[in-house]
């Protein structure tokens, strides 16, 4: 069990980094929450040359990524080709039973997945590293 563990805020701010991005199982859960790998003060933060968020997160070891709808990637290739730069995982947001102008589940007897699949496409074929997100959320409940 994970009570009664005091994190330090270095701490509890990696742990909800990794386990935000899902790179943590149980297991490595149970070790970092004790502090084991999390609080490592000799290790270095320090921006040197020009590199993007997403190869100094791998120099670390680390994924980088975002949350991102399919009206924004589709709409704006400027914000799409930053996030292909900097990003090598992407949160699928937008997905919800009911989230307009795009909900997965429009009516109570159809769905559609129009959106979704565009997404898993995106992530696809820029081969980044795709994950997905609630899909119910307090305000995305069908009406």
């Amino acid at each position: 069990m994970l009570r009664n563990i005091r994190l330090s805020r270095r701490k509890a701010l990696k742990l909800s980094v990794l386990v935000g991005l899902g790179t943590l199982t149980q297991k490595e859960l149970r070790r970092h929450a004790i502090g084991k790998a999390l609080d490592n003060p000799s290790r270095s933060f320090k921006v040197k040359g020009i590199q993007s968020l997403q190869e100094r997160a791998v120099g670390k070891g680390l994924l980088f990524g975002t949350e991102s709808s399919y009206t924004d990637l589709s709409s704006d290739a400027a914000f799409a080709g930053h996030i292909l730069q900097e990003c090598n995982l992407l949160v699928a947001g937008g997905l919800k039973w009911y989230f307009p102008p795009y909900p997965l589940r429009p009516s109570p007897n159809a769905f559609d997945f129009t959106t979704g699949d565009w997404i898993v496409n995106f992530a696809k074929t820029n081969k980044l590293l795709l994950r997905g997100h609630t899909l119910v959320w307090h305000q995305s409940l069908p009406p």
